[in-house]
């Protein structure tokens, strides 16, 4: 399911958004088997694997507001996980994580992941890592009422988005400017 789960990510801002979301709600009671399955199993792949598929429907969860619930199965998996594994996968996560967190109102955790998330896209080059962790930190100061800090990040992370032609990173960062 973690094929699905990474084919569907990208679908999920576009204009099939709305078939591949039924897509994953068809697939919502294995996806749940499958990051269970992930979370207890004593093989660090395979909670890395959990994680990736978590982090692949970061949109889906951050959309139907599964903020709980996606929050507490990351909270989970990065428990068991291998912290030193600075991969795409492992950011991807922790940008959900810290959105959910965010959402949640766990600023201080929100701040945690996404801070690592950008210390991971910094180290890996990834420009759209960057870009999203950037949108996050500055929901997070939003959130708190630091509209200047909030701006820098929303602001870095349109340049980000607008390099890398991510039309529906560019509507969400111009959205939150």
């Amino acid at each position: 399911f973690t094929g699905l789960a990474t084919q569907a990510e990208p679908q999920l801002w576009g204009a099939e958004q709305a078939v591949w979301f039924k897509q994953i709600e068809a697939d919502l009671d294995n996806f749940g088997a499958a990051l269970e399955w992930a979370e207890a199993s004593p093989e660090t792949a395979e909670v890395e694997s959990g994680l990736q598929l978590a982090g692949s429907l970061w949109q889906y969860w951050i959309t139907l507001g599964c903020w709980s619930e996606g929050s507490d199965q990351m909270e989970r998996l990065f428990a068991r996980s291998d912290a030193a594994q600075h991969t795409p996968e492992r950011a991807l996560a922790l940008n959900l994580a810290g959105i959910l967190a965010a959402q949640s109102g766990n600023m201080f955790k929100a701040g945690q992941y996404l801070e690592q998330a950008q210390s991971i896209g910094n180290e890996l080059g990834d420009q759209f890592k960057i870009a999203h962790s950037r949108y996050g930190l500055g929901l997070v100061a939003f959130i708190e009422g630091d509209l200047g800090v909030a701006q820098e990040h929303y602001e870095a992370s349109l340049s980000l988005f607008r390099s890398l032609e991510h039309q529906a990173g560019i509507t969400v960062a111009l959205k939150a400017l």
